[in-house]
Parts: C-alpha cells; structure tokens; sequence
C-alpha cells in the first residue's frame, strides 16, 4: 500500500517535544521512540511504513500500533489516498508537535 509520513513542523522550527507527549500515560516508551524518531527526520522525509520499520528495525505491526496510539491522542492523522481511478490505495500519515484540534 502507498502513503507517506508527512511532519507538521512548528513555525519555529525548533525540535521540540512537548511535556505533554512524554508524560501521557496512553503513549508507552516505544510510541514515543517512534514519535521522536518520526519528528526528527524533518518535513521532507517521506517513508512509508514498512521503510520505516526498517528504519528503526522493528515490525509494521509495532509501527503501526504506534500510530494508533498516537491517533488515539491526537499527535497523529491519517486521511486516505486513492489512486486516479479512485480506488483506494493507503494511507498519508500527519504527524504533529501539538495535538490536530480536527479530530474528532
């Protein structure tokens, strides 16, 4: 499946993570590893899941239940991606310093 990771970085360009993430009980260690590994590659770093399990040398499984759990606190998106007969074809994956406030 395609898709890629695609960072919403803060306007000031720092590399931050906020106290937030890092205390939130529902993030465990290595969401937060994934979390932090996925901010710093930078905002023209695109990868998709499976390269970025190899990457950081851990299943997709494990990839993506971080990215549930990030969904679940709002530090991560995802909205579908259709290839041009509008078949749907993966995932496009956002990943945020501050939590999305359009998630429901």
């Amino acid at each position: 499946m395609a898709g890629n990771i695609i960072i919403i970085e803060p306007h000031n360009n720092f590399q931050k993570v906020a106290k937030d993430v890092i205390l939130n009980k529902e993030i465990d260690v290595l969401t937060l590893g994934v979390y932090v590994r996925v901010l710093c590659l930078g905002k023209k770093w695109k990868l998709n899941v499976r390269g970025l399990a190899s990457t950081l040398r851990i299943s997709a499984d494990k990839i993506r239940a971080a990215f549930a759990a990030l969904e679940k606190t709002g530090y991560h998106k995802r909205t579908r991606t259709h290839d041009k007969n509008g078949k749907f074809c993966g995932w496009d994956y956002a990943i945020g310093y501050e939590p999305f406030t359009d998630i429901a």
